[in-house]
């Protein structure tokens, strides 16, 4: 993909949109100083309490997640250090005791180690600090790393994340597609083929099975990819142990196993909390106003303080919230599906489990005055009274590509 400089200086517009967002975050700071012919399909996913990584593998984050994608970093820094020894090259040891202090959240001391080689490497990981500490110029830095080294993987990949960052979930494909073509790594090509469901997904995902990395996203990635409920639900249920965000969530969505300290634990997870705001606002027990609560770029909270808002009569607050999300994301189907228990509140299921109904009729906008139309015009053919209708919305989810980033990127961000 070529990037041509007035790309480049389009996307650099985007920096006040960047530090708006860190603002509202509280995150604004000042500067500181081969394939096998029969690949197994297998995945063996045992519970580690350890992390099962190794420093002599390890550069960058993404190594990291590549090794234990659902490792914690204590386990992480503990295991790095016990194989520290393995490595000899300098370079080397240096980028691990810049990604031990980066893990421990000394952010500035983990930047000052990053500083000291111009390798890709070291400039992506002084880059993803940068972003994940708040600092104003991270953008910037994004874009400079970009067209010195356009021909490489590393520069993509950050301004990939920083983009889903900012919720521009466009820039975010562009980039997360760039990198892919660069590197030819069979894991981007694979979440990239879920997230557009291209059907070569399933011809490579043994293809990144066989390759015995990313064991856990690569299970999220097969229950995307499953079309019989039964069986995403058994494979959902073999994460529920994991001490990560993103596997809970997911085992939580799709297994119906949802914990209530996965609240506590994982707060900074937005999709964790929906499924929470969701089911309380059907039993009306949500706490405070989740408009005023949410903090996250996501384009699944825009949908449900749409619906809340719509559910609450506040047609203005709720088609400034559609507006939002429909902006943001390919909008695949909208619609009235007949719903096979008592609807409480118009929206909500699809927040907190998984559902696939089949259509009633088309929503031709999603605006209040016209979903309300919509429902009364179907309540009325079809002799349903309104508590035995709900509303579906399907869209193509930026987190299918958030989650090669893992836990790291939601927690980084969002927590207080």
């Amino acid at each position: 993909m070529d990037f041509e400089d007035p790309k480049l200086k389009n996307i650099l517009k985007l920096k006040e949109a960047f530090e708006k967002e860190l603002a509202k975050m509280g995150k604004l700071k000042p500067k500181p100083k081969s394939t096998s012919s029969k690949p197994s399909v297998k995945l063996n996913i045992e519970i580690a309490p350890s992390a099962t990584v190794s420093a002599a593998e390890t550069w960058t984050v993404i190594d990291l997640n590549r090794q234990d994608y659902d490792a914690t970093d204590a386990s992480i820094i503990k295991a790095l250090r016990q194989t520290l020894s393995k490595v000899g090259d300098i370079r080397q040891r240096t980028i691990i005791d810049g990604i031990l202090k980066f893990l421990q959240g000394d952010y500035g001391a983990a930047k000052e180690v990053f500083s000291r080689f111009e390798s890709d490497e070291f400039r992506y990981m002084l880059g993803v600090t940068k972003f994940y500490s708040g600092d104003p110029d991270s953008l910037s830095y994004a874009v400079k790393f970009l067209k010195e080294r356009s021909t490489t993987f590393y520069p993509y990949i950050l301004m990939s994340e920083i983009m889903l960052g900012l919720g521009r979930y466009s820039e975010a494909e562009k980039f997360f597609e760039a990198a892919a073509k660069v590197s030819k790594n069979v894991y981007l090509h694979l979440i990239l083929g879920v997230y557009k469901e291209d059907p070569s997904s399933k011809r490579l995902f043994p293809i990144a099975v066989n390759k015995r990395g990313y064991k856990s996203l690569l299970a999220i990635m097969s229950i995307f990819m499953e079309n019989n409920f039964e069986k995403a639900k058994k494979i959902a249920e073999s994460l529920s142990k994991r001490e990560n965000s993103c596997c809970r969530y997911v085992a939580s969505f799709w297994g119906g196993a949802f914990k209530s300290e996965d609240l506590q634990k994982f707060a900074f997870c937005p999709r964790i909390t929906l499924m929470r705001w969701a089911r309380d606002f059907e039993e009306d027990r949500v706490k405070g106003n989740p408009r005023e609560i949410s903090k996250w770029n996501d384009p699944l909270v825009d949908l449900f303080l749409a619906l809340y808002s719509f559910n609450l009569g506040e047609d203005n607050s709720a088609d400034e919230y559609f507006k939002k999300f429909e902006s943001s994301v390919k909008v695949k189907r909208k619609y009235i599906y007949r719903s096979g228990k008592m609807v409480k509140k118009y929206g909500m299921a699809m927040f907190y489990e998984p559902i696939d109904p089949e259509p009633l009729t088309e929503i031709p906008s999603l605006r209040s005055s016209i979903i309300k139309k919509t429902m009364e015009r179907v309540s009325s053919e079809t002799k349903l009274g309104k508590e035995h209708i709900d509303i579906y919305v399907e869209f193509r989810d930026p987190e299918i590509l958030r989650l090669f980033f893992g836990q790291r990127h939601c927690k980084s961000l969002y927590e207080a």
